[in-house]
């Protein structure tokens, strides 16, 4: 009896153990998670579209969470504010992520590039009409590398400045001289993984 109690305790605990093992880990095993920022902006990308949250928080740099950004210039620190009376970017945490589509509070997200108009929507408002608009056609564009020196539009672009450059991929809807856009992603190294950092919104 007291032999079949100390190996029924023991299973127990083994069980108990491989169990908050698994609720430990990550969604992502490590060598499943994207290794280059083309491939983690595709999968970002992806998950917007899909209004996957699962993946998307997945996706988000868990020590920095991800800046958002409504024109080409990032506010990231008081010294970009020059003066103005903008704000500093909103930065959002995985949790932030994880209820962006379900969250109804309206937050202000920056102004609206061109008019200055101040953006407030839900989050979920937010992504449809600036990220995924099927008008911007972002779900079709390949990411390519951030060129600073192309002289889109008249906002100052300066990413390069806010994120490692090798780490910043764009998608492109439409070409100068025509109205365009830019879904511009910074990815930073976490844990072998390249995770979301930054995304910029860039209109000309």
């Amino acid at each position: 009896m007291g032999g079949s109690l100390i190996r029924l305790i023991f299973a127990y605990t083994g069980l108990s153990l491989a169990l908050a093992t698994t609720t430990a880990s990550p969604l992502w095993a490590a060598s499943d998670c994207p290794k280059s920022v083309y491939a983690a902006a595709r999968e970002v990308r992806d998950a917007l579209y899909a209004e996957d949250v699962t993946a998307l928080s997945e996706l988000i740099h868990d020590g920095l969470g991800v800046r958002v950004s409504t024109a080409a210039y990032v506010i990231a620190e008081e010294e970009d504010l020059e003066g103005s009376d903008r704000v500093l970017d909103r930065v959002l945490d995985r949790n932030a992520v994880w209820a962006l589509w379900s969250d109804p509070e309206t937050y202000y997200w920056g102004d609206k590039e061109g008019s200055g108009k101040p953006i407030e929507r839900t989050g979920a408002a937010f992504v449809s009409e600036y990220v995924t608009n099927q008008e911007l056609h972002f779900e079709t564009a390949e990411p390519i590398a951030h060129d600073p020196g192309k002289g889109r539009g008249t906002t100052f672009d300066n990413a390069a400045d806010k994120y490692p450059e090798e780490g910043i991929v764009e998608f492109i809807s439409g070409e100068p001289p025509e109205n365009g856009a830019a879904l511009r992603l910074a990815f930073a190294p976490e844990e072998g993984c390249q995770r979301l950092v930054g995304l910029i919104l860039a209109r000309w």
